[in-house]
Parts: C-alpha cells; sequence; structure tokens
C-alpha cells in the first residue's frame, strides 16, 4: 500500500471516528474559582432505553491532559455507550485528596441531569489510564456516591505508590516525600481501596510498560482475587505505556465486552 492510498485510508476512518457521535460540553463543578468542564458523548442514534454510561478519566501524570481519552469516549458512543470525559485540577498547585474529590463530583452532576441526556444512574461504570486509572479506581470505591458503581476499567494503572518512593510524578501529587510520609502514600494507593464490596473490574496492562511495571496490574489482580471480587486482567504485549494507550484496541474491545456482560 502505498503512502497515498495510507493517507486517504487515514482520513475516512478519522472522518467517520468523527461522525460517530455526539457530543454536548458541560460544567460540572466550580471551586475556588475554578470550573470544571467535561464532554458528555451520546450515541448518534437516540436509543428509547436509558444510556449506560462510562465516567472517563484521563492521565498525564496528575499535571496535565496528555492522556485525553477523547478516542475511547469516541469508540464508546459507538458501542452504544454515553461517556462522561472528565477532568481534575493538577499538581503542582493541586494536591492529593483534591483530585480524587474532583471526580467524584462529576457524580452528583450524573444524577441530576440524567433524565435530561437519558442516562441509565443504574448502570454507571468508570474508566480510566495510568493517573486517571487510579483516580477511576478509588471513585470506583467511594461509599457515599448516592449511587452504586457498576464496573472498573483501569489500564496502566500504578496500584501501590511505595513501589515509587521516589517518583517524581507520584511525590507532587502527594505533597510530601514517601520517606517523611509512608503511611498516606499507602492510604491513596488503589490496593488500599480493595475490598469485597469492590466493583467488578477489568485491568490491562503493557507487558512492556516501564514507566508503571505490569506488577502494579498483578499486585491489583492478586488482591482482587483475595477479596473474590470479579474481575478480569488482560496483558497487552508487545507494548509499553503510551503505546497501550495508543495501540490497545483489543484492550478495549475486552474491556467493552466486560462491561455488557457484567451483570
Amino acid at each position: 500500500m502505498n503512502l497515498k492510498n495510507s493517507f486517504w485510508i487515514l482520513i475516512v476512518i478519522v472522518f467517520f471516528t468523527s461522525c460517530s457521535s455526539h457530543i454536548i460540553q458541560v460544567e460540572y463543578k466550580t471551586k475556588d474559582q475554578h470550573t470544571l468542564k467535561a464532554d458528555l458523548f451520546l450515541p448518534k442514534e437516540k436509543s428509547e432505553k436509558p444510556l449506560p454510561l462510562v465516567v472517563v478519566i484521563h492521565g498525564g501524570g496528575w499535571r496535565n491532559r496528555s492522556g485525553d481519552m477523547e478516542g475511547i469516549c469516541k469508540y464508546l458512543a459507538e458501542k452504544g455507550f454515553a461517556a462522561l470525559n472528565i477532568t481534575y485540577r493538577f499538581v503542582p498547585e493541586y494536591r492529593y485528596p483534591v483530585q480524587v474529590s474532583d471526580v467524584k463530583a462529576a457524580i452528583p452532576w450524573i444524577l441530576e441531569h440524567a433524565p435530561k441526556y437519558n442516562l441509565n444512574t443504574q448502570n454507571i461504570s468508570i474508566w480510566g489510564y495510568s493517573a486517571g486509572a487510579h483516580l477511576a479506581f478509588l471513585l470506583g470505591n467511594q461509599k457515599d456516591l448516592g449511587t452504586g458503581i457498576h464496573a472498573i476499567v483501569v489500564g496502566g494503572i500504578p496500584s501501590y505508590f511505595p513501589s515509587y518512593p521516589d517518583s517524581p510524578l507520584i511525590t507532587p501529587f502527594m505533597g510530601v516525600k514517601y520517606i517523611d510520609d509512608p503511611k498516606t502514600w499507602l492510604e491513596a494507593s488503589p490496593l488500599n481501596f480493595v475490598g469485597s464490596e469492590t466493583p467488578p473490574t477489568f485491568i490491562y496492562h503493557g507487558v512492556d510498560d516501564s514507566l508503571v511495571g505490569i506488577d502494579q496490574a498483578e499486585m491489583l489482580a492478586a488482591k482482587l482475587m483475595q477479596y473474590k471480587v470479579t474481575h478480569q486482567f488482560f496483558r497487552v504485549e508487545n507494548r509499553g505505556h503510551l503505546t497501550t494507550y495508543y495501540f490497545a484496541q483489543e484492550a478495549e474491545d475486552k474491556a467493552i465486552e466486560f462491561l455488557k456482560s457484567t451483570p
């Protein structure tokens, strides 16, 4: 295949992807003169039944929106889901647990506006990648959301912060060095939130991830098994941290299948 043909195939893919969903920008939280906005992706075809909703949380080391997640939101809309692509305040100006509070604020907005957008409040899932996976797992395990969480999908998740005591990403997020406050680092780790009431969880992780080792996913899967939580763990072969984010459609397909098949 020559470059010219490849170019036009790419244009066609982008065109149809961009036309596969209806996007609405909303505001779900204002705090300290900072307004958090989100993009709500809805299927083009209207549904008579309320739509299952996936709250999608981007990565970027808690400091930016480099992992925007727009592509997965469009893909979810193609598959019949609504997807709410949210954000949160960034480090170094804001530190843990501000980001957890910010993503948590999306849930009351959803419950209030569900009738307007035909959203099924009995079928809300959370999906995040990297730093977004950390926040997604913590959000999915909050006890006071006012609704149950159907399932959680996490990719490239840092599940045990003490594994990276000198991390240039985790340290500013926590606002304190590990050596000075190991207890808080442990408490902020997803492993600390696993329990018998943890929602069904799908984990995917690049086998060759050198930024967040696959042992992080393995530890999370082991603890979910310990508590007999319904889960699946998909290893993405020959992929690192960024390449799993950009090129892991098989994992995304399996995650969507997991969301659809989970009772």
